[in-house]
C-alpha cells in the first residue's frame, strides 16, 4: 500500500516520523532501503552515518539514565559498544 505522506524534508522531526513509520511495518523493506543507500553519493552515506552515530550516542546516554526496557535493551547495549570504538565521538567528516 502506497500513500503520499506530507514531510517538510528540512524537518528532522518529520523525517524520522516517516522513518519510524517505515520500519514499523512488520517485513519492512529492509534490503531496499540498504542499497538505495548503498547507490547514493558517498558523501551522502557519510551524513547518514553520521546520523546512525548520533542515534547510538543518545541510545547510550539512555543507556546511562536507565531510559530503556527490553524492547531496545540490544540497541542500548550495542549502541554503548559502538561509542566505546569511536572513543564516544559522534562526528563524522563531511568531505
Amino acid at each position: 500500500m502506497n500513500s503520499t505522506i506530507e514531510v517538510d524534508h528540512e524537518n528532522g522531526e518529520d523525517v524520522a516520523k516517516v522513518l519510524m513509520q517505515f520500519v514499523n511495518a512488520y517485513g519492512f523493506d529492509k534490503e531496499g532501503f540498504v542499497n538505495e543507500v548503498m547507490r547514493s553519493h558517498n558523501t551522502l552515506q557519510q551524513a547518514l552515518f553520521g546520523l546512525f552515530l548520533s542515534c547510538c550516542k543518545r541510545w547510550e546516554e539512555h543507556g546511562k539514565q536507565g531510559w530503556y526496557d527490553a524492547r531496545n535493551d540490544y540497541t542500548v547495549k550495542k549502541s554503548t559498544e559502538i561509542m566505546k570504538l569511536v572513543d564516544g565521538n559522534a562526528y563524522v567528516p563531511c568531505i
